[in-house]
């Protein structure tokens, strides 16, 4: 009588671990759809890598000047989660042609990847070749990203060249004296 209770139970057991091994939420992450609002919630979480990601797969669903904007922005997120190489990688695969906003974006982004990996010397070289651009928003992202490339590049003079050159782009006082 007591082994056969035993044969009983184990066989419950036995089963029960079956059925659940083949549950998908016990055995398997949740793969939600990629959104922008998933993206941003894990950047706003710290995770910028996983916020990449998400981006990257966005892209993957998308063509032209949507595609090009998703790639930017995992771009951005690999940079922000300090891996050079991902976002090197994330930024070699943007779709040709780019208009003048995107061509301006994708420059300033292959600097920050260049200064990213410790390439001082060549992101001096491409942000002195890049056009200052014409909004006020890039135009003050390109000095400061010159200025700290002119630094990293062991130009102070640069550096402070740049500083000068983003005043008249600067739209108020305090961003002046900042």
């Amino acid at each position: 009588m007591l082994i056969a209770r035993w044969i009983v139970r184990c066989a419950v057991i036995a089963t029960a671990a079956f059925v659940l091994t083949g549950c998908p939420s016990v055995t398997q992450e949740v793969r939600l759809p990629p959104s922008v609002d998933r993206a941003e919630a894990l950047a706003r979480q710290g995770d910028q890598a996983g916020a990449a990601r998400v981006y990257e797969a966005l892209a993957e669903q998308n063509s032209g000047a949507d595609h090009n904007d998703y790639e930017f922005r995992a771009t951005r997120a690999y940079l922000a989660a300090r891996l050079p190489d991902e976002a090197a990688r994330v930024l070699a695969t943007v779709q040709q042609p780019l208009n003048a906003q995107q061509s301006s974006q994708y420059g300033m982004l292959d600097v920050q990847v260049a200064l990213a990996r410790g390439q001082a010397v060549q992101a001096w070289e491409k942000v002195s070749a890049l056009a200052v651009p014409g909004t006020v928003s890039d135009a003050v992202e390109y000095f400061g990203l010159r200025g700290q490339v002119a630094m990293a590049a062991g130009r102070p003079a640069d550096a402070v060249a740049a500083e000068i050159s983003a005043e008249p782009w600067l739209a108020n006082a305090g961003d002046l004296r900042q």
